[in-house]
C-alpha cells in the first residue's frame, strides 16, 4: 500500500504543478485532503523533498523552487509524450481504486481485452533494446495457418487500441508492422544480434496515418473543410500531426494534412461522413466518391 500511496502523491504533485506554480503549503493541503480518510495522516516537508527526488528518478521530471515567487514549478520542457501517457494511465488506476464497485459510476469503453498483446509488450521491448533477432509465429487474417517469421524488432507503436511491432522481416529484408494480438506466445530469441543505425522509428511514420507505411508513395497535401462546430473537435484532437489551419471563422474550419493516401486514411475520412468535405487532391475525392457509391448500392431497392 505504501507504494500506491507514494505514486498517488507523485501524481498529485505533478498534476498540481503542471496546472500552476504552487507553494509548499498549497501542495501540503492538496495531498492532505487526498488522504483525509487515513487517520492522523500528516505530510511533512521532508516527505515532499523525498517525493521530488522520487519523481525525478522515476519520470525524469525536475521540480524546482522559484525563490523570487516562493513557489515550486515543473521544468515544462521535460513533459514529453511518454510522461503524459504514464500520468494518464495512473489517473485511470486511481479512479478504479477509488471505490469497490467503480462500474456504478464510471462507464469504460466496451472493447476486447488485449490480453496476449499487452503481455508481449515487455518481452518484445527487451529484445528491441538488446537488438536481438527473434522468431515468432504470425497469423495473418487472410491466411489459414500461422507462419514462422524471423524479425529484427525496431519499435513498438499503438494505433486504435492495438499494439504493433515495427520490424525488419529477415526473409524478405523488408520493414513491416506486425500486430501483437496476432503473434503467438512462443517468442524466441535466435541468439543473433542486429544493427539498426539507419532506421529512425520516430520519423518513419511522419507521413503516415496509422500503421500503414507505403514505401512507394509520396506524402500529399489534403485540404479538408468542415463546420466551425466540427472544427472544435479537430482543434482539440488534430487528425494528423501535420495538420495546419487554413481558415478558422464562425462559418467554416478549413485545414490541411500532409500524408500518404492509404486505406487507413480513407477509412478515417469516410468515418466523418457529411461532416467534412475534401477539396483536394482530386484522386482522394474520387476514392471517397467511389466508396460512397458502393455503399449506396448496398441499399438499392430492386
Amino acid at each position: 500500500m505504501a507504494t500506491i500511496n507514494t505514486l498517488k502523491r507523485y501524481n498529485l504533485i505533478i498534476n498540481t504543478l503542471h496546472q500552476k506554480k504552487a507553494s509548499l503549503q498549497e501542495i501540503k493541503e492538496i495531498i492532505s485532503n487526498a488522504f483525509i480518510d487515513i487517520t492522523d495522516y500528516t505530510y511533512s516537508t521532508r516527505t515532499f523533498i523525498r517525493d521530488c527526488k522520487g519523481i525525478e528518478d522515476l519520470f525524469s521530471i525536475e521540480i524546482i523552487y522559484n525563490r523570487k515567487e516562493k513557489c515550486y514549478e515543473l521544468q515544462e520542457n521535460n513533459l514529453n509524450d511518454f510522461y503524459k501517457r504514464n500520468i494518464e494511465s495512473f489517473d485511470i488506476i486511481n479512479v478504479i481504486q477509488t471505490c469497490e464497485d467503480v462500474s456504478k459510476f464510471v462507464l469504460f469503453e466496451n472493447r476486447k481485452f488485449l490480453g496476449t498483446a499487452t503481455k508481449n509488450l515487455n518481452t518484445i521491448l527487451s529484445f528491441i533494446k538488446n537488438r536481438n533477432r527473434i522468431g515468432i509465429m504470425y497469423q495473418q487474417y487472410y491466411e489459414k495457418e500461422s507462419t514462422y517469421r524471423v524479425i529484427e524488432p525496431f519499435a513498438l507503436k499503438e494505433f486504435k487500441q492495438r499494439w504493433y511491432v515495427i520490424a525488419n522481416d529477415v526473409t524478405e529484408n523488408k520493414i513491416k508492422t506486425f500486430a501483437l494480438d496476432r503473434i503467438g506466445n512462443n517468442i524466441v530469441s535466435t541468439n543473433t544480434r542486429f544493427t539498426s543505425n539507419a532506421f529512425s522509428p520516430s520519423s518513419y511514420f511522419d507521413a503516415s496515418f496509422g500503421i500503414v507505411k507505403d514505401e512507394g508513395k509520396e506524402a500529399e497535401e489534403i485540404i479538408i473543410s468542415c463546420s466551425a462546430f466540427q472544427g472544435k473537435y479537430f482543434k482539440s484532437l488534430p487528425l494528423h500531426k501535420s495538420q495546419k489551419i487554413i481558415e478558422d471563422n464562425e462559418k467554416e474550419f478549413k485545414f490541411s494534412i500532409t500524408v500518404q493516401v492509404t486505406y487507413d486514411l480513407l477509412i478515417e475520412l469516410l468515418s466523418y461522413g457529411a461532416n467534412i468535405k475534401v477539396h483536394s487532391p482530386q484522386s482522394v475525392i474520387t476514392e471517397l466518391t467511389n466508396h460512397y457509391k458502393n455503399a449506396l448500392n448496398q441499399y438499392k431497392i430492386v
